[in-house]
């Protein structure tokens, strides 16, 4: 009798198996969720960089020189600067062809005027659409 007893003792029970595939499933349904809401916090974190770069070239003082489409032409304290998208990354470019990276990860990036800001337009690589707006003084020409 005590084979048989330990043959019953070695198996699992059926409320045993049970248990252990419900909490396999909530394990696995976790870690789902938790793929799905990190995708949600990295478009937040690239509008966010996106206007906190907005955000540190407006307190830097620059001001506008230009703007077209696809670029501003900026100046601080008389040094010339572009702001541009250069091989899926947001850049400020310096004269002498010197580059600060603000932001990368995008596959355009587009400026429309409205005369007293910008409103800057970028979309992703991964198909996200950013949008944020800077407010630069224009430069005023001393004669």
């Amino acid at each position: 009798m005590s084979n048989k007893q330990n043959r019953l003792n070695n198996a699992f029970t059926m409320l045993e198996s049970f248990l252990a595939l419900i909490v396999s499933v909530m394990v696995i349904f976790g870690l789902t969720m938790l793929t799905h809401s990190r995708k949600d916090v990295g478009q937040i974190d690239a509008l966010f960089q996106l206007q906190s770069a907005c955000q540190q070239l407006q307190e830097q003082g620059y001001q506008l020189i230009s703007s077209d489409e696809s670029r501003l032409e900026l100046s601080n304290e008389g040094h010339l600067k572009r702001l541009l998208l250069k091989r899926h990354r947001l850049i400020l470019q310096g004269r002498n062809r010197g580059e600060m990276v603000l932001l990368t990860g995008l596959q355009n990036l587009s400026f429309r005027n409205q005369e007293s800001y910008q409103i800057v337009e970028a979309k992703t690589e991964q198909g996200e659409k950013l949008r944020a707006f800077l407010v630069l003084p224009k430069e005023v020409k001393k004669e």
